[in-house]
């Protein structure tokens, strides 16, 4: 985790110094004088922190992606609303077994995961308060999250491979957090952000103890809320 956080710090300051004020977005006048719309797609490496009672069977960091798509309203260019997909695993358990079939013997790979897909409507405020290069802006989003566990079986030396769906839940995601986006150009920007996720009680399956060669006969199923710090980092493009 400290890793994560000194890795955003060094390419957050990287990326001030290479590119001098003048490379920023337009002025707040000249963009509300135009009253036009625009898009943004944003593509982030994320990373959670588990909180509350979900903190007590998962591990305190694990990594995933994030990609959102916003627009902006014409009365007020400020403000943007799109969708946002978020994907994160959480469990993760790996096994190479020998398999026979046909008086043949193969090893093949059992790779069992759960994971979250929280697909959610979003929005986006710029407050007036920008400096240099730098804007601030402050987000929330209410959806769903998608907790899929299932195996990937893997021929070991070829690209044969199956997968098996074993749980599936959903349930209520909501999120509200603040950002920094520093802009190369009207165009690009890098951007980071903080925010809190919940949600309400869910079930999910993880690793209790390895005591069986099927990865997915060592997983059992809890049930928590979904509550977690999310960070992110990643890239904005306007169009």
């Amino acid at each position: 985790m400290k890793f994560f956080i000194r890795s955003v710090y060094i390419s957050v300051f990287s990326f001030c110094f290479a590119f001098p004020p003048s490379c920023g977005q337009e002025t707040s006048g000249e963009v509300e004088a135009t009253q036009e719309t625009y898009n943004v797609i944003e593509f982030a490496y994320k990373g959670i922190l588990p909180q509350k009672s979900f903190s007590r069977y998962i591990d305190d960091y694990h990594s995933g992606f994030r990609f959102s798509f916003l627009k902006s309203f014409k009365s007020n260019p400020r403000l943007l609303a799109g969708l946002a997909f978020n994907y994160v695993r959480i469990e993760a358990l790996s096994n190479t077994l020998e398999i026979a079939d046909n008086f043949e013997i193969f090893d093949v790979r059992f790779t069992t995961s759960t994971s979250m897909w929280v697909i959610s409507p979003q929005v986006r405020y710029y407050p007036e308060i920008g400096f240099w290069i730098i804007e601030p802006y402050i987000e929330a989003s209410i959806g769903l999250n998608n907790i899929i566990s299932r195996t990937v079986e893997t021929v070991v030396g070829s690209e044969e491979s199956s997968s098996d769906f074993h749980e599936y839940t959903a349930a209520l995601s909501y999120s509200g957090g603040l950002g920094l986006q520093f802009n190369a150009t009207e165009a690009f920007a890098l951007h980071t952000s903080v925010s809190f996720f919940g949600g309400n009680n869910a079930d999910y399956w993880i690793v209790d103890r390895i005591l069986f060669e099927f990865p997915w006969d060592n997983f059992v199923k809890k049930s928590t809320q979904i509550d977690y710090l999310n960070f992110d980092i990643g890239l904005t493009f306007e169009f």
